[in-house]
């Protein structure tokens, strides 16, 4: 993946399958359970657009009262580390910078104000920074920048391209959607490895937990940047026969849980299968 922005060239990020089959326990609010069918074509919204008032959020983080921050530009090629299958219309896509991604991670949602104007952007992606880079004034980008912006959300707020850093206001925001979370099962997954890509989640996610019996639920390990990936314990097989249902349990970075179960069908190598777990967390 390679990124060009005015300041910063971007860098290949390593990929790596992890798995790990310790049984966990889950704590914080329970939202609501659901089941669910595959979604053979889901439909893809468009990005861009003006931001519209949206639900206003239950909790408090570190970015949800506004703050200030320095932003800059890329141009997209291909996907991002958090890449998502689909995203809201009126929304834009934007990269955080690796060093703010223990705050803001990945799949966040941010409303962003400058010059009177205001967008909604998804976080899909992430930003490498180096302590060299600097703004025309001289600070340290890591410092002071937040998010690089694809070209289109930064046209969005500023007329010219030119500088590459602009100041603008930001805060983290739920992401508006009426649609309940999806999980596309990624290619290469089988009876004896799962890797899942979660999306649509109204908060980013700090947990995934996986269960074939409904009542044992094991631990996922993150890959990549978004994806989750599940081997069962020792002769437990991932039914994928489309009528036998794995459980998926999910915790945001609030605490709140949802619960759903999903009749996997088996596909091909190359294949991804996408489910709607019929369940989102509450706003």
């Amino acid at each position: 993946m390679k990124k060009v922005f005015a300041a910063l060239i971007s860098v290949v990020l390593p990929f790596f399958i992890l798995c790990c089959s310790n049984p966990s326990s889950s704590s914080g609010t329970n939202v609501s359970q659901g089941t669910s069918a595959p979604e053979e074509n889901p439909n893809s919204g468009s990005s861009g657009g003006a931001a519209n008032s949206g639900p206003v959020s239950s909790f408090t983080g570190p970015y949800t009262n506004p703050t200030n921050g320095i932003v800059t530009y890329y141009d997209s090629v291909g996907y991002g580390a958090f890449y998502v299958p689909e995203i809201e219309e009126g929304w834009y896509e934007c990269a955080v910078y690796s060093n703010r991604l223990e705050k803001i991670p990945a799949n966040s949602a941010i409303e962003m104000t400058a010059n009177g104007k205001t967008i909604k952007l998804l976080v899909t992606e992430r930003c490498p920074v180096d302590s060299s880079y600097k703004t025309p004034e001289g600070e340290r980008l890591m410092d002071v920048g937040f998010f690089d912006l694809q070209r289109p959300a930064f046209a969005a707020l500023f007329d010219d391209l030119q500088k590459g850093f602009e100041p603008v206001t930001f805060r983290t925001i739920p992401y508006s959607t009426a649609k309940n979370i999806k999980i596309q099962v990624q290619d290469g997954s089988s009876p004896w490895y799962l890797c899942v890509l979660p999306y649509n989640m109204r908060y980013p996610l700090k947990k995934v937990e996986i269960s074939i019996d409904g009542s044992s639920f094991y631990d996922t390990r993150l890959v990549g940047g978004n994806m989750f990936s599940f081997m069962p314990n020792n002769n437990e097989t991932i039914k994928c026969d489309g009528q036998s249902l794995t459980y998926f349990r999910l915790t945001d970075i609030y605490g709140q849980v949802v619960t759903s179960s999903v009749a996997l069908e088996r596909s091909s190598s190359s294949e991804k299968k996408t489910y709607d777990l019929g369940v989102n967390f509450n706003y």
